[in-house]
């Protein structure tokens, strides 16, 4: 559902629109379909969204998708569990409302979480995030993710491949996006499985920055088992990796 106003002045002068939106809920099946993918065929739920847009058609017209963007302000708000996606038996929902802001291409996003109401074992999916990212480029935006891998083998149909807590952070600064897990706070958690392999240790630090990919440390330690990567992946260019690694357990390989 929508209403609002279209106000037309003469060719040189503002030619406003202001649309309230609200769509109450919004079913995600039909675009699960669009996809064309049977295996996004195990989700399903609805999403519940109000907010406003506005803005001059004038500044619509022509250029850049960017400068169309740019023309255009708004808020847009999920109020609590306004989302609720289904996927291999597990309802994924937003426990607070979620308030986004945008301006002049600035997109500021209010702290907001997802989380898995179905989880059972202690180890509940969540992604929480906020901060402000400009299409432009700077931005300043905290994300903590922290993934059941048994919800994703589920997922993926593949129950009983992956089992354990895998966490991150993702911090995004000006031009710079940093990846570092484990998380202090889920050290000592549940023990990452990957088909017949226990990872005792998977540890890890990635930057991107100047269209450059730069593995700071990546660590996977298995029993007897242990690889450690180091280097640079350009996204154009030559690839620099160096790989030291110890083979006493071929349990690993399984990876």
């Amino acid at each position: 559902e929508a209403s609002g106003k279209l106000a037309l002045g003469k060719l040189m002068e503002p030619q406003i629109f202001d649309i309230t939106f609200n769509a109450s809920p919004a079913k995600l099946d039909p675009f699960i379909k669009l996809a064309g993918q049977e295996r996004f065929n195990i989700i399903s739920g609805e999403v519940m969204i109000n907010g406003n847009l506005s803005g001059d058609i004038r500044k619509l017209r022509g250029g850049s998708i960017l400068d169309r963007i740019r023309g255009i302000s708004g808020e847009i708000f999920v109020p609590d569990e306004g989302i609720k996606v289904t996927a291999a038996n597990h309802i994924v929902t937003n426990p607070n409302r979620i308030d986004a802001k945008f301006q002049k291409g600035l997109l500021n996003l209010n702290s907001f979480k997802l989380v898995d109401q179905s989880a059972v074992n202690g180890s509940a999916s969540s992604i929480s995030a906020f901060g402000q990212w400009n299409i432009d480029g700077d931005k300043f935006f905290d994300a903590t993710v922290n993934l059941d891998m048994g919800f994703v083998s589920e997922v993926i149909r593949k129950p009983d491949y992956l089992n354990g807590l895998l966490s991150f952070r993702v911090e995004a600064r000006g031009q710079t996006v940093k990846c570092n897990w484990p998380l202090t706070n889920t050290e000592g958690k549940q023990k990452l499985v990957v088909g017949q392999a226990t990872i005792d240790r998977f540890e890890g630090a990635v930057t991107y920055q100047n269209q450059e990919i730069r593995v700071e440390r990546m660590l996977v330690s298995s029993g007897n088992n242990r690889v450690i990567v180091i280097g640079k992946v350009p996204t154009a260019g030559k690839i620099e990796l160096s790989v030291d690694g110890r083979l006493n357990d071929m349990s690993i390989l399984s990876l």
